[in-house]
């Protein structure tokens, strides 16, 4: 199925069904507005992406697996979203202290089948959603990620490792609270050093 997007350009979207995947990528998306039952909320975002390697596209740089993402409340509450599709992609329950912290880093890498959707937008859009993630079959192997994508807003470089995200990811994580809090301290000014003022040579 082709769809055309904004542009003017057409593109097609991944099937609907199972495919195979393996996870090559999280990202902060920082505190954002959300809408629940008609209350705004501001919540912690994350993103995780994944590859289907057969799935395959062609780019400037020549074929690679194409790609698909799914946005979550940074929240490992029994109810939340993330919570309820890491313990199917698991298989398993969370120990206590995995819920005190669990490094969503530890996924990159991990294979798993995606189900996919095709959902219409508010503004009439078809595109493929992300509807469930769960592990691979016992004795599938696991696909090897082409390449790798972390981000993390309270890093000490994120705002130095911001320029390499894709420019669509780099629009988004812009709109949330986090990003322009650390935007604004970076452009502050040094308070002045007067420390040594007024010492005796």
């Amino acid at each position: 199925m082709l769809t055309a997007t904004s542009e003017g350009t057409t593109r097609e979207l991944i099937p609907a069904g199972m495919h195979t995947a393996v996870c090559y990528g999280v990202v902060d998306l920082g505190v954002r507005k959300s809408e629940f039952n008609g209350k705004e909320k501001w919540q912690r975002k994350v993103m995780i992406l994944w590859e289907l390697p057969d799935e395959i596209a062609e780019t400037e740089n020549g074929p690679a697996p194409r790609t698909m993402s799914k946005q979550f409340n940074l929240s490992l509450h029994e109810k939340s979203s993330l919570y309820q599709m890491l313990s199917a992609w698991r298989n398993k329950a969370f120990t206590e202290e995995e819920l005190a912290g669990f490094d969503l880093r530890q996924i990159i890498g991990q294979g798993c089948q995606l189900s996919v959707s095709h959902e219409t937008s508010s503004k009439g859009k078809t595109y493929a959603a992300v509807k469930a993630v769960v592990g691979l079959p016992k004795g599938m192997p696991v696909p090897e990620p082409t390449h790798c994508l972390i981000f993390d807003l309270d890093d000490e470089n994120a705002l130095a490792n911001f320029a390499q995200l894709p420019e669509w990811l780099q629009d988004r994580i812009k709109e949330s609270q986090t990003y322009q809090a650390l935007v604004q301290a970076a452009e502050e000014p040094w308070p002045a050093d007067d420390s040594e003022e007024n010492l005796p040579f």
